[in-house]
């Protein structure tokens, strides 16, 4: 995203953002995108279908719930 659309929509959002970001920020900033890594589970059938059952999406429904698991009890 360039960085003209990401002011763009700090300046739109601007009553939900608690900084003001200016095109320094967006210039210095770098990108963080979490690595995936591919795994081999072993999850109980009746659960896989569920998720399955959701449509498509399921790995990363997976994931997000791990992810707020992970979140919620770190220290």
């Amino acid at each position: 995203m360039c960085i003209a659309m990401l002011m763009f929509l700090c300046e739109y959002l601007g009553g939900w953002l608690v900084f003001q970001y200016n095109e320094s920020f967006f210039q210095q900033a770098e990108l963080y995108v979490p690595k995936k890594i591919s795994v081999t589970m072993r999850i109980d059938e009746d659960i896989l279908d569920w998720f399955k059952g959701q449509g498509q999406g399921y790995q990363t429904r997976i994931n997000q719930l791990l992810r707020k698991y992970m979140d919620a009890h770190r220290h």
